[in-house]
């Protein structure tokens, strides 16, 4: 058969520069590339747990631009996992921004999770702003995104200000009080919810974070079905708070709280004179845009109370991402249920050789433990370089971009 011709006289490269050319000059919304530059044009705040990179799928950075949403049951400590979230961008020169729209924010909670890790300029990184209405916080975040785009921009290297806004719960105060009635009575028209549901769906497909450095997280809390929303929409979100569209979301996390736990002492708190309390949390990437979703980690949110030099006590908070990585590993290589394939279980073997000489507890040679808890073997990962970036390669963990050290264009402005 006869070879085609190739009537522009053109190399296959030659036609792949002039299609994008060609799609540049008729874009309005961000410039076209190659699939093989893709991870070039995805920045973000960096993640410091190896835990949290692998359970969203796989990724080194948090993207900016990106949409998270985290739902679970009431009193499942969804807020603590915004403001965590929060200090990693405010410790990376980046803004933070909780809008609390059910009045119940503890003033207590914001400074036990944040006194102890900022400092004095990171936490003025730190707003809050308490909203009354479901209007009122999208009547504050379009005014975020006005302002991220048009005052803060994307900046130069090193001296950006990415923002992550948080809106705990898209509902407001009738999350809480209707709970109950949805539960007893179920979903029905003509108590509001698929006005509402509609109404925040919309506002969402709306929005744009083009141009910005911003991120947006919402909390969400009731089984609502989000019947009688936007023409459209995939079958009705049965997930708590699912009073948005779940398609909106980049990320969903959803967190449920296991029991309570106590210690004497723990070695992933910086106080080892005063005792510890917290709970058990367990996470699972409900939905993600970063990678393979699905994944779940155990983790304990723990807190203790610092004597300070006046003779009070303050209360210090922490997410014990060190523990949560420790099981993780132990998980994959000897819990019946969670346990890896051989193939991959020798993978491991090969970036970090670990046995548990007694049930649940760890010795490691290269890392000078032996009857280590989970929370003394995640911590010592994280701190030793070489062998951190081992298990990031058996976990399949992608390197991406900082945001303070990559080339970003911006959106060229159509006349």
């Amino acid at each position: 058969m006869a070879k085609a011709k190739n009537t522009n006289n053109e190399t296959p490269k030659g036609v792949a520069a002039e299609f994008l050319g060609a799609l540049n000059e008729a874009a309005t919304s961000g410039e076209a590339y190659q699939l093989g530059d893709h991870a070039e044009h995805t920045w973000g705040i960096e993640i410091p747990s190896l835990a949290f990179q692998w359970m969203i799928g796989g990724s080194s950075v948090f993207p900016c631009q990106r949409y998270l949403s985290v739902s679970g049951p009431p009193k499942s400590m969804k807020s603590t996992l915004m403001i965590e979230i929060g200090t990693w961008f405010a410790q990376q020169g980046g803004l933070f921004i909780p809008i609390d729209n059910e009045s119940k924010t503890s003033a207590s909670m914001l400074e036990a999770m944040t006194w102890w890790k900022l400092s004095t300029d990171q936490q003025k990184m730190l707003l809050f702003k308490e909203t009354a209405s479901t209007e009122e916080w999208m009547k504050i975040t379009t005014a975020a995104i006005q302002f991220a785009r048009d005052k803060v921009g994307l900046g130069k290297k090193g001296e950006r200000v990415p923002v992550f806004l948080s809106i705990d719960s898209l509902t407001g105060k009738a999350s809480e009080a209707d709970q109950e009635t949805v539960e007893d009575e179920g979903f029905a028209a003509a108590r509001g919810f698929p006005v509402r549901a509609g109404q925040i769906t919309r506002y969402l497909e709306t929005i744009q974070l083009t141009d910005t450095l911003m991120s947006i997280g919402f909390v969400r809390h009731l089984k609502q079905s989000i019947d009688g929303g936007a023409p459209g929409m995939p079958a009705p979100m049965k997930e708590p708070g699912g009073a948005a569209a779940g398609f909106k979301a980049s990320l969903s996390i959803r967190v449920k709280k296991g029991p309570g736990v106590a210690f004497a002492t723990h070695p992933s708190m910086p106080h080892a004179d005063a005792s510890v309390e917290g709970y058990t949390l367990w996470m699972e990437s409900n939905m993600s845009c970063l990678g393979p979703d699905h994944r779940s980690i155990e983790i304990d949110v723990l807190w203790q109370y610092v004597n300070q030099p006046d003779g009070s006590s303050r209360q210090l908070m922490k997410y014990d991402w060190g523990g949560a990585l420790g099981k993780l590993l132990w998980s994959m290589k000897y819990d019946d249920k969670k346990k890896l394939y051989e193939g991959d279980i020798e993978r491991l073997s090969t970036a970090l050789l670990f046995t548990q000489p007694k049930s649940k507890r760890i010795k490691c040679e290269a890392l000078g433990l032996d009857e280590a808890t989970f929370a003394e073997f995640g911590n010592a990962i994280e701190a030793n370089p070489e062998i951190r970036g081992k298990v990031a390669r058996f976990l399949n963990i992608r390197q991406y971009n900082n945001v303070q050290n990559v080339d970003i264009k911006p959106i060229a402005k159509k006349d």
